[in-house]
């Protein structure tokens, strides 16, 4: 199995989650809906690492219902070495779609170029085309990358993005100078 296979059926785990915990939600909520874009306080970080999109929302009740969607704990069961056809080296341990942590070599951590990847992705605009569920194709957040011992660690909530969004990141991550990512979900490990 390859990395991207295995960020697919993490994808495609939790989005069969999302989409019965969204046909509860909205049973339950009306109105309500996926994928709303909320603006944290201003913490003197860029706007993309500010912004965050809760996975279902209602103004139904007072105070409005605002709720995301996570899978049950997994095993970690240690990590597996793969190298890209670009050669970067990609240590991956088992992930959760909605909260996957990266730490990269090599990367700065006020990047242009990975804050237009995120504005790209999180699709602040809401110009992009819905996918066949009714759902944006966007990343939910992103956090802004921190130096880390000899490295640099972020973490990405992929929410309804398409695979695409990580075979750029990936991508992009090697431009900025990484030769090796640890990726992992180690808040989403059982005790």
């Amino acid at each position: 199995m390859t990395v991207l296979a295995n960020f697919a059926t993490a994808r495609d785990d939790w989005h069969r989650f999302y989409l019965d915990a969204l046909a509860s939600y909205q049973a339950e909520f009306q109105p309500g809906g996926p994928e709303v874009m909320l603006q944290l306080s201003d913490n003197g970080q860029p706007q993309v690492f500010r912004l965050y999109r809760v996975d279902m929302a209602s103004g139904a009740t007072t105070p409005p219902s605002l709720s995301d969607v996570n899978l049950p704990p997994i095993a970690d069961t240690g990590a597996q070495e793969y190298f890209l056809l670009s050669g970067l080296a990609v240590e991956l341990h088992p992930i959760h779609w909605n909260g996957v942590e990266f730490f990269t070599n090599r990367i700065s951590s006020d990047s242009q170029e990975f804050q237009a990847w995120c504005s790209k992705w999180l699709d602040i605009e809401e110009v992009g085309p819905l996918n066949e569920h009714g759902l944006l194709g966007a990343i939910h957040s992103v956090t802004a990358p921190e130096p880390e011992g000899d490295g640099t660690s972020f973490s990405v909530d992929f929410g309804s993005a398409p695979i695409g969004a990580v075979e750029e990141l990936f991508s992009l991550l090697q431009k900025l100078g990484a030769t090796r990512v640890r990726v992992s979900s180690p808040w989403g490990y059982e005790a």
